[in-house]
């Protein structure tokens, strides 16, 4: 298990942490973290807020092409993230790290409970890696291709806003029933009362104010060489307050809801689950079943005649006793038949209203159709995009500098810069590889040869063939954009 002390590179209210000493660091935030008085009257700092827009494209029954083929939506999906000052972000790791030593236990002691629970958590594979959504996808579907009846369902349910609904005093309890005492600890209620009634400062509307900021991109928060925000606590004060930035985060009762984004969130949603975790795994056991939940991602599997049964009691669980909303509009319930063992599934999800929605199952970014897993069009689609993006970017540089080169009459650096968009979106960057002592994880093409290769022989050729056009849609895309500008051919000396 990693150690729960990391020392952070982003800029906060207050200055980095072992900026002069890191070993000296280390050592003073062990020593408060552990003293329990510490924590108690500890004062925690207003969280930084800022906001990930994900554009999305599904399809959508709805919506029908004059062919006859189904349309697609556009949605865009805001997830709002919060990140805790760094002493503050310290004390939250420290104590999400106790919680999930203790959640890690009970987990050990039921090895269906530990497989069914399988967001933020590190689950060993083997000896060099802990598992991933690849191979938690890839056991879902084994288990529907191995299952023995000839009538299965596989029913997908969504929480709404999970994180933004998580009721405090259900999470209360829950924390108290796990150290196995009626009221929580001080310094534990310390660290509860910050979770649950944090103050936040949104970033888009600091950033504008601060002086001797560069203001063109949030970005500059994690990658600045300043050592915090703000250059004086006079300063924060003065422009906080006077513009009355600071908001105050949650329901407008201030009974729901904890923040995306601190050390510890993602440990306390497990930490909410875990007695009906317990209950629902039991319901599914005598049936064949299985469950598998990640963050708020649900996936229940039944024999087709108990399902409803199965939906209707699971979604009574959440509701009554997590206090929280199953969407049904979004619940999904693919029955699949065939007869017998040898023969392939036939499949048909329909949404809550009995429409249709697909032929395959879709899980943590894959499908399963009868006898072929693929990685989900919209991811591939995702990636696809962002290529296109990368390029017509560098292009639009390249063009900026062709006017500057045109008004000064020289020649210097008006083409489009290859090695970046090679690196980061081909396979020529997909193997792991060490640069000038920097090192390159890989890209979007290594997680589709990973999932390949874990997938098995037998799938790997269709997820390959998902991507197998990228190499000319890249070449298509520069070519197109330099014909469009006008710039010249990368000279090959630059290594372009």
């Amino acid at each position: 298990m990693k150690d729960w002390l990391r020392l952070r590179p982003y800029i906060h209210i207050s200055p980095r942490l072992g900026c002069k000493s890191k070993n000296r660091t280390k050592h003073y935030v062990t020593t408060y973290v552990n003293d329990s008085k510490n924590v108690a009257t500890h004062r925690f700092s207003p969280l930084l807020h800022y906001k990930i827009v994900n554009h999305r494209y599904k399809r959508d029954g709805s919506k029908r092409l004059e062919s006859g083929k189904i349309g697609r939506a556009y949605k865009v999906k805001i997830r709002p993230i919060y990140y805790a000052n760094h002493l503050d972000a310290q004390i939250f790791a420290f104590y999400a790290d106790k919680i999930n030593k203790q959640l890690q236990e009970i987990y050990e002691s039921d090895i269906n409970l530990s497989n069914s629970v399988i967001g933020y958590r590190a689950i060993q594979s083997n000896a060099r890696r802990n598992k991933c959504t690849i191979d938690f996808a890839r056991e879902v579907f084994e288990f529907i291709s191995n299952h023995k009846k000839h009538n299965v369902s596989v029913v997908c349910l969504d929480i709404a806003s999970f994180f933004d609904n998580l009721d405090h005093s259900v999470l209360k309890s829950a924390w108290s029933r796990l150290l196995n005492q009626i009221l929580l600890p001080k310094e534990d209620y310390q660290v509860f009362k910050a979770i649950t009634r944090p103050y936040y400062i949104d970033l888009e509307e600091l950033i504008p104010l601060l002086p001797n900021f560069d203001k063109r991109s949030l970005n500059l928060v994690s990658k600045s060489k300043r050592a915090s925000l703000f250059d004086s606590f006079q300063q924060f004060r003065s422009i906080v307050y006077s513009n009355k930035l600071l908001r105050k985060y949650g329901s407008k009762d201030n009974k729901k809801g904890i923040p995306q984004g601190t050390p510890i969130s993602a440990v306390l949603s497990n930490l909410y689950f875990l007695q009906s975790d317990i209950e629902i795994l039991k319901i599914l056991s005598p049936f064949e079943g299985l469950y598998r939940r990640y963050s708020d991602d649900i996936l229940l599997i039944c024999p087709t005649d108990q399902v409803e049964n199965v939906i209707k009691t699971v979604k009574d669980i959440i509701e009554r006793q997590l206090n929280l909303k199953i969407q049904d509009n979004k619940t999904i319930i693919a029955n699949l038949t065939r007869s017998s063992s040898t023969d392939s599934w036939t499949i048909n999800a329909t949404n809550s209203q009995g429409q249709t929605v697909s032929k395959s199952i879709g899980y943590l970014g894959f499908e399963f159709d009868r006898n072929r897993i693929r990685i989900r069009n919209s991811s591939i689609s995702k990636y696809y995009r962002g290529l296109k993006r990368a390029i017509r970017r560098r292009a639009f540089y390249a063009k900026v500098q062709l006017e500057k080169n045109k008004l000064a009459n020289i020649k210097e650096d008006d083409w489009i810069f290859r090695a970046g968009i090679f690196r980061r979106k081909t396979h020529l960057g997909a193997k792991r590889k060490k640069i000038d002592g920097r090192v390159f994880w890989g890209n979007y093409i290594s997680y589709v040869k990973n999932a390949g290769h874990m997938m098995g022989d037998a799938h790997t050729k269709s997820i390959n063939r998902q991507v197998r056009n990228h190499w000319k849609i890249v070449a298509n895309e520069i070519e197109r954009h330099e014909k469009r500008y006008g710039l010249p051919k990368a000279p090959k000396s630059k290594g372009n």
